[in-house]
């Protein structure tokens, strides 16, 4: 499992199921970060919004369209 820079592997598995979805639907990254918004609303979660998650997560979502 790749890591996002959560707090918990519980939150890594939330993100990495996140990124894996829009991944594959072709999200633009306003939809993405707007998943992550939400899923850092969840108390156990909040830090899905810090700045190390979302650049892991833009990473990850940037790479499939490179390649």
């Amino acid at each position: 499992m790749e890591n996002f820079g959560m707090f918990t592997t519980e939150g890594n598995k939330r993100v990495a199921s996140i990124t894996s979805w829009h991944k594959k639907a072709g999200s633009s990254w306003e939809k993405v970060a707007r998943s992550l918004e939400m899923l850092g609303k969840v108390k156990e979660f909040e830090e899905a919004t810090d700045t190390v998650v979302r650049d892991l997560v833009f990473e990850a979502v940037i790479e499939k369209e490179i390649n």
